[in-house]
């Protein structure tokens, strides 16, 4: 259980300095286009793991039929089609409230884990999630929560999406080895995204390479790769309700970024926020970490 709390946790810092990467460094590239390409660096950095390791070349090689199918479902619900949805729907209305939606993944996990994996959530995890929830909306409310235009609409399917992918993602790496189900997400993923990209029209895109588009591939894709690893690996030891939970930590560690090296001002609701999933997130690995008040296992 400890093992899987740290790995979450670092999945979340690794997030949080992606966010504030991207936030700095990706304003001027095509969002789908960038995340194509990132994607299937990643998917090459994978594969070259996956077949310098005898024991994961094993692994590969003894999937059955079905196995296959759920990597192939995995990497469309989760590492291409969302993709798509989310950067598109970005262009459609504000980054606020395509952040906000995007935040209640956790939510939407942890209704799903309950009806799909059985995972159960006691009332005292419940202080957790509450607490997690309501830091997500202190600053807008739930007023900014709009789903009527295409744009949200879209980035709201995207989450739903990435949700459903998390609890197929956990059923996986009961019997896959956790970096073979991220090879799947990311290099079957990205050959998909390409498509898309291609089918928009952006081709000519994938070929334009310059210091500040390479600078940025690499290093998102560096980040990327740390991610998933880190991820995967996280949900096999701990429920994916509560690992999904902790990456609401990684805003805070954008916005500590974005202050200390960006000035970026923090207003007195930025501080509450964080106080609240701080706590909620606090009182859940408390709980887990503590095994005769484990709720869920």
């Amino acid at each position: 259980m400890k093992k899987g709390i740290v790995l979450a946790l670092i999945t979340a810092a690794i997030s949080g300095f992606s966010i504030f990467f991207s936030k700095v460094f990706v304003s001027s590239i095509d969002p789908v286009v960038f995340t194509a390409e990132k994607n299937l660096l990643v998917g090459m950095i994978l594969s070259f793991i996956l077949f310098r390791s005898n024991n994961l070349q094993q692994e590969l090689k003894k999937l059955t039929k079905n196995q296959w199918r759920l990597l192939g479902a995995i990497s469309i619900i989760g590492g291409s089609i969302p993709f798509a949805l989310f950067f598109t729907g970005l262009t459609m209305t504000s980054a606020t409230t395509g952040a906000l939606i995007h935040k209640t993944l956790f939510l939407w996990v942890a209704i799903l884990a309950i009806i799909f994996l059985k995972e159960k959530i006691n009332i005292k995890q419940s202080v957790g999630y509450a607490l997690i929830l309501g830091g997500v909306f202190w600053i807008s409310g739930f007023q900014a929560f709009s789903i009527r235009g295409i744009g949200e609409q879209m980035i709201f399917a995207a989450t739903l999406l990435w949700a459903f992918e998390n609890i197929m993602s956990k059923y996986a790496v009961k019997t896959i080895a956790p970096t073979v189900v991220a090879w799947g997400r990311m290099m079957i993923g990205s050959l998909i995204l390409l498509g898309f990209v291609i089918f928009q029209g952006k081709g000519s895109e994938l070929t334009v390479f310059n210091p500040q588009t390479i600078t940025a591939t690499l290093i998102g894709a560096g980040f990327l790769t740390g991610y998933v690893l880190t991820w995967y690996h996280a949900i096999k030891y701990i429920p994916v309700s509560f690992a999904t939970s902790l990456l609401s930590l990684s805003p805070i560690l954008t916005a500590l970024l974005s202050h200390g090296l960006l000035q970026t001002p923090l207003a007195t609701s930025d501080l509450i926020t964080m106080l609240f999933i701080i706590l909620g997130s606090a009182i859940l690995i408390f709980l887990k970490s503590t095994p005769s008040r484990v709720g869920a296992r």
